[in-house]
């Protein structure tokens, strides 16, 4: 019965050792695979981690291109807009001095044409004078010159010489009105000539406030682009 019993112990003694044994390496694999796990899910993580930073580095990287590729087409375009401006700006001053030369051409056109009718005014005046003097006799200086003709060669040729003046008066006159038609036609001229360059002065008034108004929208748009 002794020897039973004694078996018996080391018997269950052995089962209980075996049976903490096999707890140990059980619990043992356990801690193992849990901490292979976390590795595992900390791997995926980081690397989870790292393709979104280089996801956000490419998305920063492609903006940047798209950034500076609208850039240099803003600033291309500005250029052009501003070397467009400084042409019109040219144009406008030109026509600008165009413009003030026509009016001062007119001016002298107009002053001419004042001098001639003064001029005709003047010569007909006198002619009606003479007429007046010769015929009716206001003043007889005239008549007493033919009347005192010693002959009739002297009285022909002394008619003659009234009839030349009159009639040089007259071609004087003639001439005067031609010349004052001519001035008139000039003035006309002239008037058309301004009215077409003053349509062409506004037409690039409004042409450089267009292009203005280009050129500083794009220099706004260039300064939101450095900006952003």
């Amino acid at each position: 019965g002794s020897c039973m019993t004694s078996f018996l112990n080391k018997c269950i003694r052995i089962f209980i050792i075996g049976l903490i044994l096999a707890i140990f390496t059980a619990s043992l694999g356990y801690c193992v695979d849990t901490a292979k796990a976390k590795r595992i899910k900390k791997k995926a993580v980081l690397k989870g981690k790292l393709t979104n930073v280089q996801s956000q580095i490419h998305s920063v990287k492609t903006k940047i291109h798209e950034t500076k590729k609208i850039q240099r087409t803003v600033i291309e375009q500005l250029s052009a807009t501003e070397q467009d401006l400084d042409h019109t700006q040219a144009l406008l001053s030109s026509n600008t001095i165009k413009l003030s030369n026509a009016k001062s051409d007119l001016t002298r056109i107009i002053s001419r044409l004042n001098r001639t009718q003064r001029q005709l005014t003047r010569r007909k005046n006198l002619l009606e004078r003479r007429i007046v003097d010769i015929y009716e006799g206001d003043d007889l200086g005239y008549i007493n010159v033919i009347l005192g003709s010693k002959n009739m060669w002297s009285f022909l040729t002394r008619t003659e010489y009234f009839k030349n003046i009159i009639r040089n008066d007259n071609e004087l006159i003639e001439q005067i009105k031609h010349d004052k038609m001519q001035i008139e036609r000039d003035k006309k001229k002239q008037k058309s000539r301004i009215n077409e360059i003053e349509t062409i002065q506004v037409d690039l008034i409004d042409q450089k406030n267009q292009v203005a108004a280009l050129v500083l929208d794009k220099r706004q748009q260039l300064n939101r682009i450095e900006n952003s």
